[in-house]
């Protein structure tokens, strides 16, 4: 092989060259993919930012503040900080909606980006539990909400619950959860069950689960899209069903006689609830934005 100048590349100085080469992609593409990561944490944050100012957010946990303790019940604990500063609903007081992390779920690096937080849960004992009720104690069949959070399973055995406001089996105001038996999404509102097979869950793969109800008519999304294969149990969706008194909790379900059970085993991811219906773009765009 020949330069420019008509000189003869040795073996030796070619060898060289592709090592040099080899060496700067080496130390390029790293950096290439971080300044990819930053910027879409960026875009993320930039949107999630955004949630805090709208009237019907009543929770953000965006994830990104893990050393936050709140003074509850007279000792200062761990809590998930909840950045929704303009609800409109009345009574609203934003401390009472900060999520107290009960038996010590974990902070862990590597959420949906190698550098962002996450939680981690147990599936034994770990859960957050929600103070406040007023804001986010929907009537059943007649409030329009939406839930959304990003989950990490570390396995589909047994029922995981992702967030719940229930008293298994009495009754729901609402819940989504996977029931690891027939490896199906479902929400239980009032005495009912729905449940969505398409698409299936995944183990080890962040995806992102949204929550809508209409006057009462529930719909799970998944990654942005619609869930498919809709089947009801139970007395349906029931349109009547009393609104227990229950907290709102992150990774474990009231259950009779003032228990937790069905805990959620992975990771957890950024939680928004909003008193209003989201539309599909919307959704799609959260999904669009959060996704890693």
């Amino acid at each position: 092989m020949r330069s420019s100048t008509g000189k003869r590349f040795t073996l030796i100085e070619m060898l060289l060259v592709v090592s040099i080469l080899g060496l700067l992609a080496g130390l390029l593409f790293p950096a290439l993919g971080k300044a990819k990561e930053r910027s879409r944490y960026t875009r993320w944050l930039s949107t999630n930012n955004h949630m805090n100012s709208d009237p019907a957010t009543v929770i953000n946990y965006n994830f990104e503040n893990p050393d936050f303790k709140l003074n509850y019940q007279g000792a200062y604990v761990p809590a998930l900080y909840n950045s929704a500063v303009g609800c409109d609903s009345s009574g609203f007081v934003q401390p009472d909606y900060h999520g107290i992390m009960k038996n010590s779920p974990q902070w862990k690096r590597g959420g949906r980006w190698f550098s962002k937080r996450s939680l981690q849960f147990d599936g034994r004992t770990n859960y957050v539990e929600i103070p406040g009720t007023s804001s986010i104690d929907f009537t059943v069949a007649k409030d329009d909400f939406t839930i959304s959070t990003w989950v990490k399973l570390d396995n589909l055995t047994g029922t995981q619950t992702f967030f719940s406001k229930c008293e298994w089996n009495l009754s729901s105001q609402y819940d989504a959860y996977l029931n690891g038996a027939s490896k199906r999404v479902e929400t239980d509102v009032g005495r009912g069950t729905a449940a969505w097979t398409s698409p299936a869950p995944a183990a080890n793969t962040w995806f992102n689960v949204v929550l809508t109800s209409e006057s009462g008519n529930y719909q799970i999304y998944v990654n942005g899209k619609a869930m498919t294969g809709k089947t009801a149990s139970g007395t349906s969706v029931s349109t009547n069903a009393q609104s227990p008194t229950k907290k709102f909790i992150l990774g474990a379900a009231n259950v009779t006689g003032n228990k937790l059970n069905y805990y959620f085993m992975g990771r957890m991811d950024e939680l928004i609830v909003s008193k209003r219906l989201w539309t599909p773009s919307e959704i799609k765009s959260v999904y669009d934005m959060g996704a890693p």
